[in-house]
């Protein structure tokens, strides 16, 4: 599946405040890199939520994370609040790329560090991935329009 990489400087199609907790914190004293994965999965589940139809465990299909990279900049500690950006890369017949840009607020809007995922529609029948539905095709391509 070809994919490309979300540009940055596009309006993000969704930013999420993600509050760091004490316990996201590691020995060393700063947020430990799994963390960021998890706020940039926060993150792309609030993204589905506004994009359309019910993905949940009741539905017929749903997102399938199937690559996942991280990139860290900057450590980050707490007391802060992230702003996850999300972007959309590439969009496929099955599938999407959402790349997320994380910057800390009130900071200088310097990028802390990126995760960016393939997800794949899978049939929750057959496990096999399947058409995205045309509501979250349809969002996904418009952006500017899903607002954040």
């Amino acid at each position: 599946m070809p994919d490309r990489p979300a540009d940055p400087t596009s309006p993000p199609i969704h930013v999420a405040r993600v509050p760091v907790r004490w316990g996201d914190m590691d020995a060393l004293g700063h947020v430990n890199n799994v963390s960021f994965v998890r706020y940039a999965e926060q993150a792309r589940v609030e993204v589905l939520d506004v994009l359309g139809p019910d993905w949940t465990a009741e539905a017929d299909g749903g997102p399938l994370v199937v690559a996942l990279s991280a990139e860290y900049r900057r450590p980050v500690v707490y007391p802060a609040t992230l702003l996850v950006a999300i972007h959309v890369g590439h969009i496929g017949t099955s599938s999407f790329r959402l790349d997320g840009v994380m910057t800390v607020e009130g900071d200088d809007g310097e990028a802390v560090a990126r995760v960016d995922a393939t997800v794949v529609w899978v049939s929750r029948a057959t496990g096999r991935p399947e058409p995205l539905p045309d509501a979250i095709r349809a969002a996904l391509a418009a952006p500017a329009a899903s607002g954040s």
